[in-house]
């Protein structure tokens, strides 16, 4: 099965949160708290994240870059 491991598209009861393509995933809803339970949002652009850098999708979309 192929196609699943490439495409796969979670879905949370009936929306669409999430599309995978290769290394790169495309969240259209989050849950901000991380809980199964909380009420879902819909981020204006979507999070995008490259699961060969970042395999536990951890890095805060909103996080600023570090002072050096």
């Amino acid at each position: 099965m192929e196609l699943g491991r490439r495409c796969p598209t979670p879905y949370d009861e009936t929306d669409l949160m999430a599309v995978r393509v290769g290394n790169w995933k495309m969240h259209t809803g989050v849950k901000p708290t991380g809980s199964w339970f909380a009420p879902k949002a819909y981020p204006s652009v979507p999070y995008i994240f490259n699961l060969r850098m970042d395999p536990m999708e951890k890095m805060d979309p909103h996080s600023k870059p570090r002072k050096q």
